[in-house]
Order: C-alpha cells, then structure tokens, then sequence
C-alpha cells in the first residue's frame, strides 16, 4: 500500500512585535499611556502654525514622571517574537508476500493410452485468505517559538518647560498660554524584563490494513505418465479468480509538547469490492497409488494473474495475485 506524499518544508522564521497604544515613535499620533497621554491638537500637523509638531492635548498623572527636564511615560510592554518552522514529508511504501495456508480440490477425468500414458482434464479449486496490516508515520514538523519582554517608556524633552503640577491634562481647545511638548518622543527606551521559548513537535500517524479472500477455479488439459504405483502429470489450463477484499486506512496527528503527546485530529476511510481476474496455470504432480481407489501427491502450480488495484482515502494498494503454489492432496478414484 502507498501512504499521501505530502509537501516539504525547510525552516524559516517570522519576526514581529506587538504594538501598544503608544503609536509611532518617527511620526505624529494620538498617545495613550498607562500613566498619562500625549494627543495631536488644532495645529500639531499644520505647517502654518505656531510651533509645528508641537502639542497642548497632553497630561500625565505623577510628579514623578518628570526627571531631569525630560517627561516620560509607561508605555507598557512591548513583545518581540521569532519563530522557526521545520517538517518533513516523505512517501511511505510497504510490501508483503501473499502467504499462508490455502484449500485446494482437485478433481480429473482420465483416459487411459497405452504405455502408461493418460489424457483428461482437471477441475481445480484454490481458497487462500490473508490479513494484513501496517503502520508507521509520513510526516514530521516542529515549531519553536522565541519571545523577549520588554518594558517600552518614551521621554520628552522639555525644553525648559515647566509642566503644570500633576494631575494635569491639557484640552484639544487650549488657551494660548498652555504648555506646548513635541508630540513625538525624544526617545524610546526598551527594557528587557523575560525571555521564553517553547517547543512543539507534530507527526502524523499511519495504520493501514488489507484483507483478502480469493477464489481460483482452474481448468485445463492434463498429460499423466505413470508406473508402477508412482505416476506424474503435467496440466496447462486457464483459471478464474474471484478476488474479495476490504482495506482500511487512519490516519492521525499527534502532538508533543513538554514531553506530553496529545491526539489532534484523525481521520478513517473504508473501501472494499469484489474483482474478477482471469490467468493460466502451470501445475505438476507426483502421485503414489496407495490402493485400486486411494493415492496422495504433491503438487506445485505457477499462476499468471493480472494485479488487484484499489484505492482507500489517499492511499492505494496493488496486489500480484501470480506466484507459486505448492501443496499434497488425498484422491479417490470413482
């Protein structure tokens, strides 16, 4: 049976950081931060205006905030994460002999010739049943996952303004005479606070199975020399295969983390039919005559037979239904 082949992928990695309230650190915004806001007001963004890039909307809440002419602000935590992917598929094939134990009957009706030599014909039976399965996996992946903690402030230099005492927060509709602080920081300052990281391996896993039950009807022509009471024979004829079969497949992906693996999702799929296959034969026999009515003898047989074909979900199965056949019988002789 042949199992999905499915894509390969090599590693790569995705980078990229949370944002906050805080906005841009190059450009105008609106600022929100934990202990206070920076807002773009009536002439922030206007060329023409007095002092550009300047803003009269802003308040923060703690005295505190206002260290060595600069004002600065929590912005929160800010997370940098890097992850890598990495998984691998490949096509997983499995072969198996058709061998056990099979019922035969044989029957011939047998003409007489002289010199020890018969002619007839031969009726034969074959029935042979097998059960198989397997199991394994056709994909792997792992994800790692990075990440850095950072606390974020952003300061303000005053430029010698003395900022109102806190609480203080300015108004979009100011009086002239409102302290006036850049809208962008002056700079933004990262703290590192914590670094994680995590593993996560995913496989997928296979089962697979394949039961068979097949009919062969022979029928041909037989030549037998025979002496004394040991007697050979050779047969050549055409045989009739009746092939029922079910197979199964399910499939499911597991994961691992932290030394724990869970089942994800699984999937099942059945298929089964009944095909009719025609072939040749090739059988030779070897008989001791152990009274007028009773002999055993051994026999083997070669079969020429097409391939049994079939699909079940995603995978398919071939089976070669030729091959040798070897065995003993009793006969009675009516």
């Amino acid at each position: 049976m042949v199992a999905p082949v499915r894509p390969l992928h090599s590693g790569y990695q995705q980078t990229g950081q949370e944002t906050s309230n805080a906005g841009p650190a190059t450009s105008v915004a609106d600022r929100r931060y934990r202990n206070g806001f920076v807002f773009i007001d009536d002439s922030t963004a206007t060329p023409g205006s007095f002092l550009p890039g300047t803003t009269a909307y802003w308040g923060y809440e703690d005295n505190s905030q206002v260290r060595s002419g600069d004002l600065e602000y929590d912005a929160g935590v800010y997370r940098d994460s890097r992850g890598s992917e990495d998984s691998a598929a490949y096509p997983r094939t499995w072969e198996s002999d058709l061998a056990g134990g099979a019922l035969a009957l044989h029957a011939e009706a047998i003409y007489e010739l002289p010199n020890g030599l018969r002619v007839g014909g031969s009726l034969g039976y074959l029935l042979m049943t097998q059960n198989i399965s397997r199991s394994g996996s056709t994909f792997s992946g792992s994800l790692k996952l990075n990440e850095r903690l950072f606390s974020v402030s952003d300061l303000y230099d005053l430029q010698g303004v003395v900022p109102p005492v806190a609480p203080y927060a300015g108004t979009f509709s100011h009086p002239g005479t409102a302290p006036l602080i850049d809208n962008i920081p002056s700079e933004r300052r990262y703290t590192r606070i914590a670094d994680a990281s995590q593993t996560v391996d995913f496989a997928n896993r296979i089962q697979q199975s394949f039961d068979l039950t097949l009919h062969t009807i022979s029928l041909g022509p037989v030549v037998e020399y025979q002496r004394g009471s040991l007697s050979a024979s050779v047969s050549l004829g055409l045989a009739l295969n009746v092939a029922a079969w079910d197979a199964g497949f399910r499939e499911s992906l597991q994961r691992t983390q932290g030394g724990r693996t869970t089942r994800q999702r699984s999937w099942q799929r059945s298929s089964s039919g009944t095909d009719l296959l025609s072939g040749f034969f090739l059988q030779g026999n070897i008989a001791w005559q152990l009274s007028e009515r009773w002999s055993v003898s051994a026999f083997g047989r070669w079969d020429w037979c097409g391939d049994l074909e079939g699909e079940v979900g995603p995978a398919e199965f071939s089976a070669d239904l030729g091959g040798a056949t070897v065995g003993g019988s009793v006969t009675i002789t009516f």
